[in-house]
């Protein structure tokens, strides 16, 4: 399971690969997805509806369908301070994160991720509190 939260800064906290994850471990496993994370930036660019004024949950509700999520996604509840808490299951891991560097862009970034590897390669059960930037 990986969890990332961001408080004081972004820490990593717990495993990889069924073994605890150390702090270097964690840290190169990261640096090797960095690259990929930006080709999958550059390939989505900066164009997108930004989030407007209004519901968050219909917001990321459309925009998970429109980012090839919508089968995946199991819940959009809202979690106070116009934050929603986000449940997916058996997500393919670049779709994910492709998909949170697009909300990013439209103006939503998340506050925690957990992670958790599901049996097929690739996979992941994914619970994330995203929100409105500045919010």
């Amino acid at each position: 399971m990986i969890k990332i939260r961001k408080g004081a800064g972004w820490r990593f906290v717990g495993r990889c690969g069924g073994q605890k994850a150390t702090g270097d471990g964690a840290l190169t496993w990261m640096q090797s997805k960095a690259a990929e994370a930006r080709a999958l930036q550059g390939a989505l660019g900066e164009a997108g509806t930004k989030v407007q004024p209004g519901s968050l949950v219909s917001f990321i509700e459309e925009n998970a369908r429109k980012g090839g999520l919508g089968s995946v996604l199991k819940g959009v509840e809202p979690s106070g301070n116009d934050q929603v808490l986000v449940r997916f299951e058996q997500a393919y891991f670049h779709a994910l994160i492709a998909w949170m560097i697009d909300l990013h862009a439209k103006g939503v970034d998340a506050s925690s991720v957990s992670l958790e590897r599901e049996q097929e390669p690739g996979k992941v059960r994914a619970r994330l509190v995203l929100g409105r930037r500045g919010g």
